[in-house]
């Protein structure tokens, strides 16, 4: 996270739980129970990564991992690109400007998988929002897919923490102003951002008003 999740949590007050969409390992695990937030929620779509995901948040009660491809339509098979760099840049989207923006970075294979919405995934796992009312998105360009997803589920949302792109780093990506679009329509303002260089790529945190 390139804006330190406890400098959020400091700002704008300890959310109920997180629902963490683009887990990758759980990197930000220690990140979340630093500031006292033990309830997470994570998703992750790329079998091998989720078994080492499961490793990470063993030790933790409150911590749910899911194995799933979020996109805004169920029931879809899709092609997901799998990186080099342990996998974190991998996508449903191909690279884009990505390609010249970290040349060192390439797919190597792809795997099928089968999309779920959000809301479709927390009704399947009797899963509440309003538990997990922080939600951070990084899905390698498709974060707006997933905010669709979320159908009437994003009302009980109140932060959003979420990788968005200046640049189509993927193709077909949706850029910062689709984003804002799509969060001011639903309520929410964007209170912080941070690039990463000139990369074209980025995080922004929203808030509900």
């Amino acid at each position: 996270m390139l804006i330190p999740f406890k400098s959020l949590v400091k700002k704008y007050g300890t959310p109920k739980g997180v629902l963490h969409i683009g887990a990758s390992h759980g990197q930000e695990a220690k990140d979340y129970l630093g500031s006292r937030v033990e309830n997470v929620v994570w998703v992750e779509a790329i079998p091998t990564v989720f078994e080492k995901l499961q490793q990470t948040i063993s030790p933790y009660d409150n911590m749910i991992a899911l194995n799933a491809c979020i996109a805004d339509a169920d029931g879809y098979e899709v092609d997901f690109y799998v990186s080099n760099n342990e996998a974190q840049s991998s996508s449903i989207l191909k690279l884009g400007t990505h390609k010249t923006a970290h040349p060192e970075v390439h797919y190597t294979h792809t795997i099928k998988c089968i999309t779920k919405r959000v809301d479709t995934l927390l009704k399947e796992n009797q899963i509440d929002a309003a538990n997990y009312n922080f939600l951070n998105i990084d899905l390698q360009g498709a974060e707006l897919l997933a905010l669709k997803s979320l159908g009437k589920e994003i009302d009980k949302i109140d932060y959003a923490y979420l990788e968005v792109n200046k640049e189509p780093l993927y193709v077909g990506c949706a850029l910062i102003e689709d984003i804002d679009k799509f969060m001011t329509e639903k309520g929410f303002k964007r209170v912080e951002s941070e690039w990463c260089g000139n990369f074209g790529w980025g995080d922004a945190f929203y808030i509900r008003l």
